[in-house]
Parts: C-alpha cells; sequence; structure tokens
C-alpha cells in the first residue's frame, strides 16, 4: 500500500511545488514592475536636476564628489528603499517579518549604485570624448552601476535568505546580473519612449526594466526559498 501511493504522493508534492515556484515569479515580476517604475523615474528626474543645477562647477571635482554623496546618494536610497518595500511585500508569505532589513538592503544598494554611475560618467568623461548623449556609453555605465547596485543589496538581502535556503549566496550573482541587465534595458528603452513624453517615457521605461528585472531573477529566486535545506520560519507577517 505504501508503493501505490509513492507516485500520487510525489506527483502532487511535484505539482505544489510547481505552483508555488509559479506564484512567487509570477508575484515577484509584477511587484518589481511596480517598484521600479516610480523609482526609475525618481532617480532619472533626480539626475536631471542634478546635471541642470550643476552644483559642482563652483567648487570643483572635490565639490563634485560631495555633492554626489549630499544628493545623488539620498535619491537612490529612496528610490531602492521604494523598490524593496515593494519587493517584500511580494515575498512576506516565503521570508516574514524582514521588511525593513530587506528594504534597506535595497537602498543602501541603489545609493551605492547611483554613485558608481556617476563615477562611471567622470572616469568615461575624462578618459574619452564624451558627450551626455552617447548612448553606448551611458547604457553601458548605467547597466554596470546597476550591476554593483545588485550585487551590494544581493550580499545584504543574502542574509535574510540565509535562514530561508543553504544556497542563499547564488542570489549575489543572481540579483546582480538581473540589475545590470534591467539597467541596460531600461535606458534604451527610455531613448525608445521618450516620444511620449519625459515624464510619460521614463514610468513606461522603469514599468519595463522593473519586469525585465523580476522575469529575469524570480526563477531562480523561487528555486532558493524551494531550497530542500530550507529552515522554515513561523509565517506570521510582520514588518521588522
Amino acid at each position: 500500500m505504501t508503493q501505490s501511493r509513492s507516485y500520487p504522493e510525489g506527483a502532487m508534492m511535484n505539482r505544489q511545488g510547481i505552483q508555488m515556484r509559479g506564484g512567487v515569479w509570477w508575484r515577484w515580476s509584477v511587484a518589481n514592475a511596480a517598484g521600479w517604475t516610480p523609482a526609475w523615474a525618481l532617480a532619472l528626474t533626480a539626475t536631471l536636476v542634478f546635471l541642470y543645477m550643476q552644483p559642482w562647477e563652483p567648487v570643483g571635482y572635490r565639490g563634485w564628489l560631495v555633492t554626489q554623496v549630499l544628493f545623488v546618494a539620498p535619491v537612490g536610497a529612496v528610490a531602492g528603499f521604494l523598490i524593496g518595500i515593494v519587493q517584500w511585500v511580494s515575498l512576506r508569505r516565503e521570508v516574514p517579518r524582514a521588511a525593513i532589513r530587506w528594504s534597506l538592503a535595497s537602498a543602501t544598494g541603489w545609493a551605492v549604485g547611483v554613485l558608481a554611475f556617476w563615477v562611471g560618467v567622470g572616469v568615461a568623461w575624462d578618459a574619452m570624448p564624451f558627450h551626455y548623449d552617447s548612448i553606448v556609453v551611458m547604457t553601458t555605465t548605467l547597466g554596470l552601476s546597476l550591476a554593483v547596485a545588485g550585487a551590494t543589496a544581493g550580499i545584504l538581502q543574502r542574509v535574510i535568505l540565509g535562514r530561508q535556503a543553504q544556497n542563499a549566496g547564488w542570489w549575489v550573482a543572481v540579483t546582480a546580473l538581473g540589475h545590470g541587465a534591467a539597467g541596460a534595458v531600461g535606458f534604451r528603452l527610455l531613448n525608445v519612449f521618450i516620444s511620449l513624453g519625459l515624464c510619460q517615457g521614463q514610468l513606461v521605461a522603469g514599468g519595463l526594466a522593473g519586469l525585465a528585472f523580476g522575469a529575469l531573477t524570480g526563477g531562480p529566486l523561487a528555486w532558493l526559498l524551494q531550497d530542500p535545506g530550507r529552515q522554515h520560519e513561523p509565517t506570521r507577517e510582520g514588518m521588522s
């Protein structure tokens, strides 16, 4: 009798596992599309304001770095926090009681990534004949800087996921690659949808970039959360 039940029970467990992974992937993709939309618009609007104001002009290169830390990094942190909150809402069943920690990890990553972007712009500007409308240079710089953002956030989020899965270290590479690809895709899409208007183009490009990030990273994340070595925690959904 035990053998006769093993196949249907195994099939049911496999079906439940597939449904669970599909649910995580779907919720994660939609959440990132929703979170990246305002965050992307906020970050790009702040970038345009920063370029327009040129606050580093009176103070030189060192002042330029200082203004990045005082102005650009906090904007990146706010954008990352928005994304992190929405991401955690989609994971609250699988990663309970981690809203603030997950969001702060995302905020830290995006703050570092935005700083990396401006450092990259400065290096490219000094190293070659460069214009801000150079699509190739800007796409590459944004992709690499968001990869740095993803790696930074991933290192911190790996600590949270480590309580749920033994192989959580993979998340660092997954989210770094996902951020980099989404950043490059998002900037190219911005050049496509800018004809809709600056605000509308930013929102559409941000939403599609977030959807791309979620679609690329949702599968590996679902796999990690179904790790056989996963340590189950109580499912009470707190906000600590």
